[in-house]
């Protein structure tokens, strides 16, 4: 539970000794689940306000943000209107994802909006390039309201490695269409110009995410790791308090930065392998401590649910070395989903023990 009394403690990540932030054991952006416990004297106010991106910038991106708001979760209560696919404090634009274009059949980028009946979501239509590599693949590129010559279009092609003789289609609206219109010819610099369109609608079945957070500013893996290293704090009843030694490299990655492929790994298989017959028949997010061999791991699978049954899987490595001795048994728990907009309580559900014991966990 939340106490609106700050408790006194030592932060696990700056080692300040003092009134420590009320955070939350599972992360607030999924909604609050009862029957989990809060980190009360774990991290101080600082820490917690610098490290906040991570998991915004996380609950903000690809199929996360798509999923929170199919399902209509409102996470942390705000005055402020936030569109979810545009978060400038997480370092990224417009969330894109690749569609196909029922007219040209070829995958254009578009940014998803929602629905009319604000839970179902849509596509806009982004303003591009579209052209070939060297390779073979098709490749998109996005383009800004502000261009206003040829010249800018052509380094756009150049940083991308694309050099003529290319063929190059382009799709814009508004007043940067007329600006393109103006500037190219048909075989302008070398290039053959070809104008789009406008694409048909589209009907989205799948589609990939593109990221639009640029490789300076990616700090999704660690928003991971300290999801993990969250809830194994609040899952292993105060048998782990965040300052063990054997600790120190994670909370450094974090914190600081990293080698993302040292802790984090993601794969396509379930952390428990549940009978198809039998579930899952809500949505719900797993999560899983595991120790053997001296790997200290926790496994964490989001929005686990009846149409989306295999979503990634993420080992995050918390203990790199064999000296650990956690005292703690196997666990896990299941996020079960019931109430996801709040709307009548504080919950938006229940966190049940997972018994990994019933099942096979890989």
């Amino acid at each position: 539970m939340s106490s609106k009394k700050q408790e006194i403690g030592e932060c696990i990540y700056c080692g300040f000794k003092g009134p420590m932030s009320d955070e939350h054991g599972w992360p607030r952006f999924f909604g609050e689940f009862e029957g989990f416990p809060h980190l009360l004297k774990h991290v101080c106010g600082d820490c917690n306000r610098r490290l906040g991106i991570l998991e915004d910038q996380f609950s903000h991106t690809g199929d996360i943000d798509i999923l929170r708001r199919l399902l209509d979760i409102k996470g942390r209560p705000t005055h402020k209107k936030i569109d979810s696919f545009v978060r400038g404090s997480a370092g990224a634009m417009a969330q894109r994802v690749t569609v196909a274009d029922p007219k040209s059949g070829l995958q254009l980028l578009a940014t998803p909006v929602p629905g009319l009946n604000g839970r179902s979501i849509g596509t806009q239509w982004l303003n591009q390039l579209v052209t070939t590599d060297s390779a073979g693949n098709e490749i998109q590129i996005p383009l800004s309201d502000g261009i206003q010559t040829l010249g800018e279009l052509v380094s756009l092609l150049e940083e991308s490695g694309i050099s003529p003789p290319a063929r190059v289609r382009w799709l814009a609206f508004g007043a940067l269409k007329s600006v393109i219109r103006g500037v190219v010819q048909p075989s302008a610099e070398g290039y053959e110009w070809l104008e789009l369109e406008e694409p048909g609608r589209a009907v989205q079945n799948g589609g990939e995410f593109v990221s639009s957070v640029s490789k300076d500013r990616f700090y999704i893996c660690r928003a991971i790791a300290k999801i993990a290293l969250d809830y194994l704090l609040a899952s292993s009843n105060g048998s782990i308090t965040g300052l063990e030694l054997y600790l120190h490299a994670v909370k450094d990655y974090i914190y600081n930065g990293g080698d993302d492929s040292q802790f984090v790994t993601m794969k396509w298989e379930s952390i428990v392998q549940i009978p198809v017959d039998t579930g899952p028949g809500s949505w719900c997010h797993l999560a899983a401590v595991n120790y053997c061999g001296g790997l200290l791991q926790v496994s964490l699978q989001f929005f686990y649910g009846p149409e989306y049954p295999h979503p990634p899987r993420y080992d995050v490595a918390l203990a790199l070395t064999n000296d650990v001795t956690p005292d703690f048994s196997r666990h896990g728990h299941q996020f079960v989903y019931s109430n996801c907009d709040a709307a009548t309580t504080r919950y938006v559900g229940r966190a049940d023990p997972l018994f990994l014991s019933r099942y096979q966990h890989s």
